[in-house]
């Protein structure tokens, strides 16, 4: 590493695909050599960017999945169909209506 550059001239470009580049070239445009970062300055790019790890993402409860269905416009015409089977008294109708929309 050319110790004489700011160390605090990295900065990350538009995403790469590193996997199709040769090693050296990949050395280069992250600012480094064959025997990794100095102390310091993985120090620096550990403040400035992180640690190389993936978001963790939101989960989303049971309860609120189960209840975003409704949203859906089919959802809500199947439950009506459902309720006008059970008012004709086609209980098998409104079952399977019923099955179709919490189970599939």
């Amino acid at each position: 590493m050319d110790h004489e550059k700011d160390q605090h001239s990295f900065e990350i470009r538009e995403p790469r695909s590193w996997h199709s580049i040769q090693v050296q070239d990949v050395i280069a445009e992250l600012d480094s050599d064959n025997r990794g970062l100095e102390k310091e300055e993985a120090k620096v790019r550990l403040q400035s960017f992180g640690y190389n790890e993936f978001e963790k993402e939101k989960k989303t409860s049971s309860i609120s999945l189960f209840l975003h269905q409704f949203k859906n416009i089919l959802v809500i015409i199947l439950l009506a169909a459902s309720r006008i089977s059970l008012e004709l008294s086609e209980i098998v109708g409104a079952v399977v209506i019923l099955v179709i929309i919490f189970f599939v």
